[in-house]
C-alpha cells in the first residue's frame, strides 16, 4: 500500500509539472482583449476556486505548484482558456473532465488570485471565445 501511494504522488507530482510544460506546447493565443492584470475575476470566484482545490486538487497537488514565475512563464502571453482547457481535459486524473465548467473555471480563479493577479467586479466568462480574448500576462515589476 505505501509503494502504490508514493507511485500515485509521484503521478501527481508529475502531472503537475507536465501542466506547467504544457503551456510551451498549447497554441491558443488572444487575439486581443484584455489581461490578467486588469481584474478579470471575482473574489467569490476565488474563494469558489479555492474551495475546489481543496477538496479535489490538493489530494495530488500543493497550491504552490501553481504560482510563481516557473509556473507562469510557459502562459504569459497566451490565453487564460489555454490553461483552462488544459487543465479541464486533464484532471483531475482519476476523472479528466469531471468536474463541471463552473468549477474549472474557479479553479482557475484561485490559480490567478495565488498568482496576486486581482480581482475585479465581473466573473471570469464561461464562454470559451471570451476566455480566448483574455492572455496572461505578468505583473508589473516582476520577473
Amino acid at each position: 500500500m505505501a509503494v502504490t501511494s508514493r507511485l500515485a504522488r509521484s503521478a501527481c507530482v508529475v502531472l503537475g509539472a507536465a501542466l506547467a510544460a504544457a503551456g510551451a506546447s498549447a497554441q491558443t493565443q488572444p487575439e486581443s482583449g484584455r489581461s490578467v492584470v486588469t481584474g478579470v475575476y471575482t473574489a467569490e470566484q476565488a474563494a469558489q476556486g479555492e474551495t475546489v482545490f481543496k477538496n479535489v486538487c490538493a489530494n495530488c497537488h500543493a497550491s504552490s505548484q501553481f504560482t510563481g514565475v516557473a509556473f507562469l512563464k510557459p502562459w504569459v502571453g497566451r490565453a487564460v482558456f489555454s490553461l483552462f482547457d488544459q487543465i479541464r481535459t486533464s484532471m483531475p486524473q482519476d476523472n479528466p473532465g469531471g468536474l463541471s465548467r463552473g468549477e474549472y473555471l474557479a479553479v482557475i480563479t484561485y490559480i490567478l488570485k495565488l498568482n496576486s493577479f486581482p480581482p475585479g467586479t465581473t466573473q471570469l466568462p464561461e464562454d470559451e471565445a471570451a476566455l480566448k480574448q483574455i492572455r496572461f500576462d505578468t505583473l508589473p515589476g516582476s520577473n
